[in-house]
């Protein structure tokens, strides 16, 4: 019998054959097609909020399968309580506290109530669980590699949607179509590119009528992709799904979105605390150890711009060594070795930078080149990723051909921590920057289905290796325990400012708090004097700020200080109100670790009572007493922007002025400053 077809697509008409009992709070359900493939259902309640829904061919549930990272351990004290009734002599009911789960047996449907009564998710009937595995000639559920995984979810209000990490565009991902498959999106459009660094499989949906909200965490490993409505207008539901893999995900209740956000980061690992001076400047530029400046003696013109840095009242904290520090004569990067010409003694070059207040960060990539020293060693140890055939696998890389290391593997741990201990660490670099490892492979492989774990390993043998500063580019959920992250190569351009903070917030909204972008843009021309004075001035209200460019010149605060020395004078005001700062960012801190508060977040998530916050991409809230209004435009002599909080007095930072919120306001600009309110 063929599959039922129907305006909406092919269903996989699923029914419910049996359900038991299968644990503490945890049930199996049986499942038939009406061709005879049999699937299976397990229904787990992490806590009274929080559901796992995992479809498999196989009847036995493994509560770390797909994923060992998940931290299971931080629910072990929680009494959860539930059980299993009958409803309507049909309708499977299980209860917790808080929740109901309603399965409807022909075809299969499953829905999410609270305690009220209230719906808070439904699948579209038939469509929960859409697999192209199943095999309707044999009646089986296939396990092959590429074989789509589906779940389609109803609304009958438009929602809103957030989340998913560093996506580009507005805030409210409603209308669009994503693809969570990390890439090297160098340059990218922060308006429309799509995908870009990161998979960060969470959203938040918000329901306008009732302002309940809810999430969903599709632990799923394998390249995947969310439609938000974008498919078919008007329509009855969205969908989520994965190319191969498990249909696995979390719902997490709230009603509130900063209870879905404090869940998730229970689920996935609240951000660890980080060293006081990452709040500080933190300075980079690939052009100090990689153009003609650098060739010889990059050690001392880092020095001396770190003391022009401290001579000008712009000092730095911290800076990030370029992969240049390790690029040969032939100009190819070999990992860990350092190139003695531009740094003939590390650990020296160190000692004085600390002694100028500067910490270091060195870039490290997940890749040796057959052309390393070490190659043919790692090669013989099976460091590397093997091809199906089971020999090593060479792809192209940046600066030729090489391996990527496998970090599922024991030896490969091993030895990476090694290295980056006796080659990074002892030399008096206290921080590890994981560059490019993104996994970008397009050869079939034995890591296949792994790639986006890869970035997690790789950050946890930092953290294991000793370094008490870790920067990610990359990340799968999870990665926020070990590594700080950025939004990636963005351009050079007032786009950019104005989206990278929508990123940046998204990012706060899903788990990845201690982020920022590369004040002035990594990639593109050179900034002109109010790009990079607005970029600044936003950017000392970033988590993170960092100042990073790959030009000939690399991008400083005083770049134009000859030329336009009153946005010089600017710059210098708002780099100290950035020291002094850093104590409130180390408060925001300790709140992000211990309550998984994020410090850069859109004005919904403290404002959700007020639906004029639910489509507000543009301004931001910056830990509990900060209202952002970033500048994004050339020549702005006004902006307006709605104010939230109804009933809250709001202080003009720089004007001290007094402004009530819960309304739209319009205010003059000018160079010296932006629009920044403070609430006691």
């Amino acid at each position: 019998m063929p599959s039922e077809n129907t305006q909406y697509g092919l269903k996989n008409r699923l029914i419910l054959s049996s359900i038991e009992e299968a644990g503490s709070n945890l049930y199996t359900l049986s499942l038939n097609h009406i061709n005879g493939a049999n699937v299976f259902l397990h229904i787990c309640f992490i806590s009274e909020d929080m559901v796992r829904f995992h479809y498999s061919n196989d009847d036995d549930f493994d509560l770390y399968h797909p994923n060992t990272h998940i931290e299971f351990r931080n629910f072990e004290d929680l009494e959860v309580s539930t059980s299993l009734r009958v409803e309507d002599e049909a309708i499977q009911c299980i209860d917790s506290k808080e929740l109901v789960v309603k399965i409807h047996p022909d075809p299969l449907q499953v829905q999410i109530f609270n305690q009220a009564g209230d719906l808070l998710s439904s699948d579209e009937p038939g469509l929960g669980f859409w697999s192209e595995a199943l095999d309707y000639s044999t009646g089986l559920l296939r396990s092959a590699r590429n074989d789509e995984i589906r779940c389609y979810k109803q609304y009958k209000t438009t929602p809103y949607i957030y989340g998913l990490g560093d996506k580009t565009g507005s805030l409210n991902r409603w209308g669009r179509r994503f693809r969570n498959a990390p890439l090297d999106a160098l340059g990218y459009d922060s308006e429309f590119t799509d995908p870009l660094y990161k998979d960060i499989p969470f959203f938040i949906e918000l329901n306008p009528e009732t302002q309940k909200a809810h999430g969903i965490f599709f632990d799923n490993f394998n390249p995947k992709f969310f439609d938000f409505g974008r498919e078919r207008k008007p329509s009855p539901y969205y969908y989520f799904g994965a190319d191969s893999g498990d249909l696995n995900y979390y719902f997490i209740n709230g009603p509130q979105i900063k209870d879905v956000v404090s869940q998730y980061l229970e689920l996935t690992g609240k951000p660890m605390p980080v060293p006081s001076f990452t709040f500080g400047y933190l300075a980079s530029g690939m052009s100090y150890t990689e153009n003609s400046r650098a060739q010889e003696g990059a050690d001392k013109l880092l020095i001396d711009t770190f003391k022009r840095f401290k001579d000008k009242n712009i000092p730095a904290s911290a800076f990030h060594l370029s992969s240049g520090y390790i690029q040969d004569s032939n100009g190819q990067r070999q990992q860990f070795i350092w190139n003695k010409d531009k740094f003939p003694d590390p650990k020296a070059f160190a000692e004085q930078a600390k002694e100028l207040g500067v910490e270091l960060c060195a870039n490290v990539k997940p890749v040796l080149l057959t052309t390393h020293p070490l190659y043919e060693e790692a090669a013989q140890l099976k460091l590397f990723i093997d091809s199906i055939a089971g020999e090593t696998l060479i792809v192209d890389y940046w600066g030729g051909q090489g391996s990527y290391l496998d970090f599922r593997k024991p030896q490969t741990q091993t030895w990476w921590k090694e290295k980056l201990k006796t080659e990074i660490l002892d030399n008096g670099i206290c921080g590890i920057w994981n560059d490019n490892n993104e996994y970008e492979i397009f050869q079939p492989h034995q890591a296949q289905g792994h790639e986006m774990e890869m970035s997690l390993i790789m950050a946890k043998l930092s953290h294991e290796a000793g370094a008490s500063w870790i920067l990610s580019r990359s990340g799968y959920s999870g990665i926020q325990k070990y590594a700080q992250t950025w939004t990636g190569d963005n351009n050079s351009s007032w786009k950019s400012l104005q989206y990278d903070n929508t990123i940046l917030a998204s990012m706060g909204l899903s788990g990845l708090i201690h982020a920022g972008c590369d004040i002035g843009g990594f990639w593109g021309e050179t900034p002109d004097s109010e790009l990079l004075l607005r970029w600044i001035q936003n950017g000392v209200f970033t988590p993170r700020f960092c100042i990073h460019s790959y030009k000939d010149i690399p991008t400083e605060p005083d770049l134009h200080e000859v030329t336009h020395p009153k946005h010089f004078k600017s710059i210098q005001k708002f780099m100290q109100l950035r020291t002094e700062l850093i104590p409130y960012l180390e408060e925001q801190s300790k709140l992000a670790s211990e309550q998984g508060i994020p410090i850069m977040r859109p004005t919904v998530y403290d404002f959700q009572d007020e639906p004029e916050t639910y489509n507000q991409s543009f301004e931001y809230i910056f830990g509990d007493k900060f209202f952002i209004a970033p500048i994004y435009q050339p020549e702005c002599t006004s902006r307006e922007f709605y104010l939230p909080g109804k009933g809250i007095t709001w202080t003009h930072y720089f004007t001290k002025e007094e402004y009530q919120g819960g309304q739209q306001i319009s205010l003059d600009i000018g160079l010296e400053d932006i629009p920044v309110f403070t609430r006691d």
